[in-house]
């Protein structure tokens, strides 16, 4: 088994729950993947917090944070379930998850953790500062990435910086606004 650290970006043009999203990735596919390795789940941890832009911190800072243990998958899927759907309806901010799994093998025993990071990313909220910190991102350019003091970027950067031996596998996913045949190029841009 491949033993290495994921991320998942979801970036959408307008602002939704991502719940199904979610329950697929870390719930149903984290399942199958156990009982096709013959491994089981000890327990895990889910940590969320609504990373703000400028313009939505206030004077308290981020008090959006939370985090809660689970001793099985069905326990991630009650609390994605209710915790976080109550938090996505909030309409502020994009929402970040890392869950970290302990899994042990059936046979040997052998226990390890892995790590998922998950950012879904709302376009309407996204400020210039986050799209300029995006960009230098992706485009390897780290350093102009770094000045970039967003929330978005800093949890980009943290979950990068987590990674143990092996680079986190990452996955982008894009959805853009289309009307007939054409692609809305504004909402296209990255």
């Amino acid at each position: 088994v491949e033993r290495r650290d994921g991320f998942a970006m979801h970036l959408r043009v307008e602002r939704e729950c991502h719940l199904m999203f979610l329950l697929d990735t870390l719930v149903i596919q984290v399942n199958g993947k156990l009982q096709r390795e013959g491994m089981y789940l000890e327990r895990g941890i889910v940590r969320f917090r609504k990373l703000l832009e400028e313009d939505q911190r206030g004077n308290t800072g981020n008090s959006m944070q939370t985090q809660s243990a689970f001793s099985d998958t069905h326990g991630l899927m009650l609390w994605l379930m209710n915790q976080y759907r109550m938090r996505a309806d909030l309409r502020v901010g994009h929402d970040a998850l890392e869950v970290e799994y302990l899994v042990a093998h059936k046979e040997t025993g052998i226990q390890f953790s892995v790590r998922l990071f998950v950012l879904m990313v709302a376009f309407e909220e996204l400020s210039v500062s986050s799209l300029c910190g995006l960009r230098c991102y992706f485009s390897d350019d780290l350093i102009t990435s770094t000045l970039v003091g967003t929330e978005l970027i800093s949890f980009i950067q943290y979950a990068s910086n987590q990674s143990r031996s092996k680079p986190l596998y990452m996955l982008i996913l894009f959805h853009v606004m289309a009307s007939g045949s054409q692609v809305d190029a504004r909402n296209a841009q990255l």
